[in-house]
């Protein structure tokens, strides 16, 4: 009998479970939602309906008789529960930047003064979990973690904490590992209350008769599930979230460092560039634009011989990163042209693409693959094409995050290997490709304009640009 193992990608608004089979082709796909609270700026999740919705869709693998199992779980994410799982807060925080910055201005008078410091001052900054931790620790007691620890919790793995996931919570160095205890301190957390650092592919859980062997960050796991573990590619993943993610670290301004993956003691570095938020801008303005398939349908290059590179908003999900303020998505405005609005987003997806992957293109000429709901928008990927002179290969329908922890799943139950890693890697010839071709705007100032204004302090801005803007004036 075949083997079978299953990926579950808890998500911002949904859970998908992926069921595949040995050669890691899925077999089964099934979708629950989990649904966001949004209130203001706040935003969250409730622990008991995203346990219910895991035991729910782990029974559902269980009898369709899955061996093993792994969890992609959205970034670090703080709740308190009780030794076993039992949450004592009815929150698991999101991206709640209201929550975030409160906590920022709770945390003890030692934390605020280390804030300062260059380079890990950023645990202490809104972008971090770790003063949410804080003050969750000071009104809840109890175990107080990541997202990734009350699963493990859950499932019967103990109070562990994976590297993927622990690299972004300020605690752990982010790429060598290191604990960084008095950090941790400082925020008002003992040393004996951080939990152990495991591999993604050392976790030991069961639901029911479903083995849990992987936790995995999100885009991490979407990296893995892209075969992307050595120099020389980069995901590009384009959902609720805009994720450039590289197993290599560069160093430049707004690229946060993070482990990739924990094994045997090795660790696998990465750096990332994000900007939140890029697919809920678009879902939300797909309806005034006949839907998600006009945009789908739109010349990307044909737009920009309508744009005559007048003036361009910026519009951004109120977030804070290590780099700053960063928007969520440039729309340029086309005014008096028919379909004006659908190549606007088009255009702006694309130049925000641009910004994302700029910096990984500046260390190579890497392959780059693109997943996620947005990758279907081919015109964006046909501009970011131009503008970087690279090919982008998409693949919209791979679960790339579901397959990564899939396979991690695998090898922690022995039946693969980490090297065996290179049976993921899609082929191109699977994939949309987007070649690089001629653009009808100069695109090297398109891109020192990307990042001119991704360095900007502003939540949202609108600038006059034209033609004659040089690099000079930038």
């Amino acid at each position: 009998m075949e083997k079978l193992y299953a990926g579950l990608d808890v998500g911002t608004t949904r859970m998908k479970l992926v069921v595949y089979d040995e050669s890691f082709a899925p077999t089964e796909k099934i979708l629950l939602p989990s649904p966001l609270r949004v209130k203001g700026l706040r935003a969250w999740h409730d622990p008991w309906e995203l346990f219910n919705n895991i035991k729910m869709l782990v029974g559902k693998a269980e009898r369709i008789g899955v061996r093993a199992l792994g969890t992609a779980l959205y970034r670090a994410s703080p709740a308190a529960w009780k030794p076993g799982g039992e949450p004592l807060s009815n929150i698991v925080l999101w991206l709640d930047r209201e929550f975030r910055e409160e906590a920022v201005k709770l945390l003890p008078l030692p934390a605020k003064i280390a804030s300062r410091l260059p380079v890990v001052g950023v645990a202490f900054s809104p972008a971090s979990p770790l003063p949410a931790m804080s003050i969750l620790r000071r009104e809840y007691g109890g175990r107080v973690w990541t997202i990734d620890s009350l699963v493990a919790e859950w499932v019967g793995a103990g109070f562990v904490t994976v590297a993927s996931v622990a690299s972004l919570t300020g605690v752990f160095h982010p790429t060598s590992l290191r604990r960084l205890t008095p950090l941790a301190s400082l925020a008002g957390i003992p040393a004996n209350e951080i939990p152990l650092l495991v591999g993604e592919a050392e976790v030991e859980g069961r639901i029911s008769g479903v083995k849990v062997s992987a936790i995995a960050a999100d885009q991490q796991a979407a990296l893995i599930g892209l075969g992307c573990l050595e120099v020389g590619c980069v995901k590009l993943a384009l959902g609720t979230g805009g994720f450039a993610t590289s197993p290599h670290v560069i160093r430049f301004e707004g690229v946060q460092p993070l482990t990739v993956l924990l094994h045997n003691g090795r660790v696998y570095a990465g750096s990332e560039t994000m900007m939140p938020g890029i697919g809920i801008v678009v879902e939300r303005l797909a309806p005034l634009l006949g839907g998600f398939r006009e945009m789908e349908a739109v010349d990307g290059i044909k737009c920009l011989e309508e744009w005559d590179g007048g003036v361009l908003a910026m519009i951004s999900r109120p977030h804070s990163t290590p780099g700053g303020h960063l928007p969520t998505l440039f729309i340029p405005l086309i005014p008096e042209k028919p379909g004006w609005l659908s190549c606007s987003i088009v255009i702006g997806l694309g130049l925000t693409i641009v910004s994302l992957l700029a910096p990984h293109v500046k260390v190579s000429k890497p392959r780059v693959m693109a997943v996620g709901g947005l990758s279907r928008i081919r015109g964006s990927l046909d501009i970011t094409a131009a503008a970087l002179g690279l090919t982008i290969e998409s693949y919209p329908h791979i679960e790339a995050s579901a397959r990564g922890v899939a396979f991690l799943a695998a090898v922690g139950v022995g039946d693969f290997e980490l090297k065996d890693v290179s049976m993921l890697r899609p082929e191109p010839g699977e994939a949309v490709i987007h070649e690089p071709r001629p653009a009808p705007l100069d695109m090297e100032m398109w891109r020192v304009l990307s990042r001119a204004l991704a360095r900007g302090p502003f939540i949202s801005a609108l600038r006059g640009l034209t033609r004659r803007t040089s690099r000079a004036e930038l």
